[in-house]
């Protein structure tokens, strides 16, 4: 029978790894890992708006790691351990971080879970500031084919943030609406 290796030498051997990378090193450095619980959590939100290649596949790696030690210590990757209760996927979303927003719905991540403006990924993803339609359109389909409400397409939340203070989509966001409801039906 194979010995157990602890969270901490599971760390270090990953960390031994990848390091070297300048913006694992960054990482890891400012959320003192190994560690708790907590580490993993503000990894797995830090990590999201980070200027990476996500088709790095060192990159992926990393992601789906910390994501299993999410689940494996929390028994869930929707941490919203801030005070705006917004999840790793929330943030994913709205960075069009496809490769993303999939390692986490891979891992069983809320897409219909809501911060405390009731925005949820879909929100986080069609009123994001990337200027990508068709990205975000890709990213929608994954949410809802992934168990998102499509009906939240058709609310806007109270996020002034988010929303920049519009209560209604502009039309990039309605044909962007439109073209997912399309294909959706």
């Amino acid at each position: 029978m194979a010995a157990s290796i602890n969270l901490d030498q599971e760390y270090q051997i990953f960390y031994e790894a990848i390091k070297g990378e300048e913006w694992v090193d960054v990482a890891f450095a400012e959320n003192n890992v190994p560690g708790a619980t907590k580490k993993i959590i503000t990894i797995l939100h830090a990590f999201i708006p980070m200027d990476k290649d996500w088709s790095d596949q060192k990159v992926q790696f990393l992601y789906r790691f910390l994501a299993d030690k999410a689940l494996e210590i929390k028994g869930t990757v929707d941490l919203a351990e801030n005070e705006r209760n917004v999840t790793p996927l929330m943030m994913a979303a709205n960075t069009c971080q496809k490769i993303a927003v999939q390692i986490l719905l891979s891992h069983k991540a809320d897409p219909n879970k809501k911060d405390i403006y009731n925005a949820n990924s879909i929100h986080y993803t069609l009123f994001s500031r990337i200027d990508n339609p068709q990205l975000k359109k890709e990213i929608i389909l994954d949410l809802i084919r992934n168990g998102g409400d499509q009906e939240s397409l058709k609310v806007i939340p109270e996020h002034s943030e988010l929303t920049e203070g519009r209560d209604s989509l502009t039309e990039e966001q309605q044909k962007i609406v439109d073209e997912v409801l399309a294909e959706l039906n």
